[in-house]
């Protein structure tokens, strides 16, 4: 027999693929032996019925968040029409300002104008009658300013 023979070859190369696999799965095998007692598992697992009712709280809290979060929402729409109604009374309020401002400017015009004439006016005489009817009689005394009453009466 030769080596160089084909069944030899095809029955060598089986051998070898067999006992590579066999050598594969042993060691595997040994090695999960070593992990196992590296690490033994000191807990039990979670039950799947824990995990179920984690679930249900979980979403019971994500619900929770939900409302929460759509009062926020709505607090906050709330806010930003207060803001816009805050900042167009503020433009009313500067017109408002800015309209009394002229009305203030125009007042102090016209009083100016008012305590010139004042002013002028005092520097003149002013002549006031007064008439009173009692009975049928008349009486009109007369007040003179800045002028001499003796001469103004009769009187010398």
């Amino acid at each position: 027999m030769n080596i160089n023979s084909l069944p030899i070859r095809r029955i060598l190369t089986f051998g070898g693929t067999v006992t590579a696999l066999v050598l594969g799965f042993a060691v595997i095998q040994s090695a999960a032996a070593w992990v196992v007692d590296a690490a033994p598992l000191t807990t039990a697992p979670v039950s799947a019925t824990s995990i179920e009712n984690k679930l249900v709280d979980e979403q019971a809290r994500s619900a929770d968040l939900q409302n929460h979060l759509s009062g926020l929402t709505t607090n906050a729409d709330q806010l930003s029409s207060a803001l816009a109604a805050a900042q167009a009374q503020i433009v009313s309020d500067a017109d408002n300002a800015a309209a009394l401002q002229q009305d203030l400017r125009h007042a102090k015009a016209r009083l100016a104008a008012l305590m010139k004439s004042i002013r002028q006016a005092k520097g003149t005489t002013v002549v006031t009658k007064t008439v009173r009817t009692v009975a049928g009689a008349t009486s009109t005394p007369l007040r003179h300013d800045g002028g001499d009453d003796d001469h103004e009466r009769g009187h010398d």
